[in-house]
């Protein structure tokens, strides 16, 4: 999210009553953690690129002691032990890119918690392989 748009948002969400319902994206770990005490219930979500040899249960750590609510990541660079790190600190985990159905049963397997895709009938059949909590049902 652009920095400048993140006041408007905010007020917007206010006005609306949905601060408890809005995630709120960005690239900058910096950006995301001087913005944490304004965004009060928002939720914020560090968009990030783990490099090779980065250590997930650190960043879930630092995400944790800054209040950063959720990592996002591409589909293909999620593995289970990284999803296990980010929720052993209660960090919600996302994956953007899951443009097909092998990719989202991929990483729905591997316990997301969301997933970014631009088909929508796709990521409906894979959570109906889900089953109904996956759907949000009982």
């Amino acid at each position: 999210m652009d920095p400048a748009a993140f006041a408007p948002v905010m007020a917007v969400a206010a006005v609306a009553g949905a601060t408890d319902r809005l995630w709120l994206c960005q690239q900058s770990f910096d950006q995301l953690a001087a913005w944490r005490r304004e965004a009060g219930d928002a939720r914020l979500v560090h968009s990030a690129c783990l490099r090779r040899g980065s250590d997930p249960a650190r960043q879930a750590v630092l995400l944790e002691r800054v209040g950063i609510d959720a990592v996002n990541l591409k589909a293909r660079q999620w593995r289970r032990p990284m999803v296990e790190a980010f929720h052993r600190r209660d960090r919600a985990t996302l994956a953007w890119d899951s443009q097909t159905g092998a990719v989202l049963n991929r990483v729905l397997a591997l316990g997301v918690d969301g997933v970014y895709s631009d088909h929508v009938e796709a990521m409906q059949e894979a959570l109906a392989g889900r089953g109904p909590a996956c759907l949000g049902g009982g």
